[in-house]
């Protein structure tokens, strides 16, 4: 009976224990922190990969509270700690992060915002050796904690494009600072400019852009941060002026603050900013010793948003558009040849545009427009042989639109659009009052004398050219001295005076009727060559004045002659018509004093053709933007001329071709396969 007894009693002994187990809440797992300073890593305790949180056995701090990484090897002396969804750069092999976070929750909180000391702090603010620190585009949120100070070896942080809020922490007097890179963009930080930057010497790169920030640009920038070369304020609620310390900064050469509140004027010390003065002297925004991590900045390129990384240190512009900028463009800034992009447009800027802004010889794209400019636009514009974006729209400029072979390619209406007095090509508005024709008699005055200029130094080169033949050619000068003598003694007959003078002017004529032919002959190539590559393209529609019927020279978009014929293509300037298709249909032969080939996002695909490397005279080469794939031709290093090369954010595979140090010329070089 007993035994009887027992066995029920053990069914229901062992089913209550059953049912406690199933009412229990879930055992969460925890990450023990040991307090003892020899423990070398933080593990989870369990290995259920379904939860969600961390917790320190300490004071419970929020750490990650999301989907982690499974375990951190050597946390106090790591030295690169990544958490993004791009790529990771360790530091060293021996000391990174493991099994990085492969699906990221909706919300992720990685850094402790309750934190108040060193002792209670974060994980995150125990890794004294950390060098860089990258947990960028992600959903991370919270608050950077008040212990970050502590990480005096931090040389690259990016928290860029992630949920954080909250102010920068301040610093102690302490600090000792060695950021050389710092990315808070695309959060909602806010508070004023940090001031915790203040002491950092080394700092390279700072892009605080599209947050919160306010208040006025502080002017210890200047003084501060001796080693500023780009400066990202884009984006936040910055009011004030623009203090003129920032022309402190020697090494500047991307100065970003679009879209803030800034008030005052233009600083004219801007024209002293020294590395935006000399293309030259750009160097790279620096990197850390043996790690594969590399610098980035987002900017507007041509009206489009892009990201340079391996190129950023061939970029040199300066953006204050969507500001409250008022009075003159300084002519101080023409001082900056360097320049690629200048956009200070959608403020209050007025007067003229500055009469010498042709001194812009590298300047890609320029953007004017929305503002109160007044007067003409300067003749000296249309010599920036390498502008290709161009907007002068919504302000109060008046007369002719200036005549040059850059202004030429630009035949897009809307970047002169709302200046109710400009006229003249590209605008369907003709220049008839009398003011305008006297612009246009000064013009022509211009051309005319410049015309003089070359009929004599075309008849003295001839001249001496002639003496010379008649020199070294015996029969030639027998023949004119022989034509004279018969026409001063009077001897002679008509029958000979027709002989020698067919001896002299047939071989002329003969030579003028071989130029012209040829000169035809080409004209009839180069057309018959773009005119077949038009027809392969997807999205010809913004060609569509390229027809037979056009001039080559002076009615096709994009195409530039030279100067010394007018006959020969010397450019070729489409960047950002989508035009769809690839390079093989482009008879490359049949252009053989191209020097200026600008093809920038236009959606082309194929490969590079190595017929490229028929264009000797070719000095640009922009391909950048487009969907370019296979390897770089070899063939590109035959191109001795080269100056500027660029084949950036393209598909492209494959080695780098050694031929390319062959180019003796080249000085900027955008490979970003």
């Amino acid at each position: 009976m007993a035994t009887q007894v027992r066995g029920p009693m053990f069914l229901c002994l062992l089913l209550c224990f059953s049912l406690l187990l199933l009412l229990s809440p879930r055992r969460a797992m925890s990450m023990e922190l040991d307090d003892n300073e020899d423990d070398d890593y933080y593990r989870y305790d369990g290995d259920n990969d379904d939860d969600e949180s961390y917790y320190h056995d300490d004071d419970d701090d929020d750490v990650f509270s999301g989907r982690p990484a499974r375990r951190l090897d050597d946390a106090e002396d790591d030295e690169s700690y990544y958490a993004n969804d791009v790529d990771v750069f360790p530091g060293r092999p021996a000391r990174r992060l493991h099994d990085r976070v492969a699906v990221m929750p909706e919300k992720y909180n990685v850094l402790n915002s309750n934190t108040s000391n060193s002792s209670s702090g974060s994980a995150f603010c125990r890794l004294l050796s950390l060098q860089i620190l990258d947990l960028s585009n992600n959903k991370l949120t919270g608050k950077l904690p008040d212990c970050w100070w502590n990480l005096q070896n931090l040389q690259f942080m990016d928290l860029s494009h992630n949920e954080f809020s909250g102010e920068i922490p301040p610093v102690k007097k302490t600090f000792n600072c060695s950021l050389e890179s710092v990315h808070l963009a695309g959060n909602g930080f806010t508070g004023v400019f940090p001031s915790a930057l203040k002491g950092c010497k080394t700092l390279v790169t700072l892009d605080i852009g599209n947050n919160n920030f306010f208040g006025d640009i502080p002017l210890w920038i200047g003084k501060g941060l001796p080693s500023l070369k780009i400066l990202s304020l884009k984006s936040n609620n910055f009011s004030g002026e623009i203090p003129s310390e920032l022309s402190r900064l020697s090494q500047l050469q991307l100065l970003d603050m679009t879209n803030n509140g800034l008030t005052g004027l233009i600083p004219k010390s801007f024209g002293n900013l020294t590395s935006m003065k000399n293309p030259k002297i750009i160097s790279s925004p620096g990197s850390l010793d043996g790690s594969t991590y590399q610098d980035r900045i987002d900017i507007i390129w041509k009206g489009q948003e892009l990201i340079f990384q391996k190129t950023i240190q061939l970029m040199t512009g300066i953006d204050l558009s969507g500001n409250a900028l008022s009075g003159c463009i300084p002519d101080e800034l023409t001082n900056l040849q360097g320049l690629r992009f200048l956009n200070m447009s959608r403020n209050h800027l007025s007067c003229s545009i500055p009469e010498n802004i042709g001194n812009f010889k590298n300047l890609e794209s320029l953007d004017l427009s929305s503002n109160e400019l007044s007067g003409h636009i300067p003749s000296s514009l249309g010599g920036i042989s390498t502008l290709g974006t161009l907007n002068l729209s919504n302000n109060h400029l008046s007369g002719k639109i200036p005549i040059g072979n850059q202004l030429q390619t630009l035949t897009d209406p809307s970047i002169y659009s709302n200046n109710s007095g400009l006229c003249g090509s590209p605008l369907n508005i003709s220049c008839t009052n009398a003011s305008l024709v006297s612009d246009e008699r000064e013009c022509r005055t211009c051309e005319d004398q410049y015309l003089y200029y070359c009929v004599m130094a075309g008849v003295v080169f001839g001249f001496w050219l002639w003496f010379g033949m008649l020199f070294f050619i015996g029969t030639w000068r027998y023949t004119i001295f022989g034509f004279v003598d018969i026409i001063q003694l009077g001897g002679a007959t008509t029958r000979d005076m027709r002989r020698h003078m067919a001896r002299v002017v047939f071989p002329l004529l003969i030579l003028v009727l071989v130029r012209v032919i040829s000169a035809a002959a080409s004209l009839q190539s180069q057309a018959d060559a773009l005119l077949a590559w038009k027809a392969s393209l997807t999205n010809a529609t913004a060609l569509s004045g390229w027809t037979r019927a056009t001039p080559l020279c002076s009615g096709w978009r994009g195409v530039s002659c030279d100067a010394a014929t007018g006959r020969r293509v010397a450019a070729l300037r489409l960047p950002g018509l989508n035009l769809g298709g690839g390079l093989d249909a482009l008879d490359f032969a049949a252009l053989p004093a191209l020097t200026e080939l600008d093809l920038n996002g236009n959606n082309l695909t194929g490969e590079i053709s190595t017929n490229i490397s028929r264009l000797r005279s070719l000095a640009t080469l922009d391909l950048g933007n487009n969907g370019l794939a296979g390897g770089i031709p070899r063939q590109l290093g035959d191109l001795s001329g080269l100056v500027d090369l660029r084949l950036y954010n393209n598909n492209l595979a494959g080695a780098i071709p050694r031929q390319l140090n062959r180019l003796p010329n080249i000085i900027s070089h955008w490979i970003d396969p």
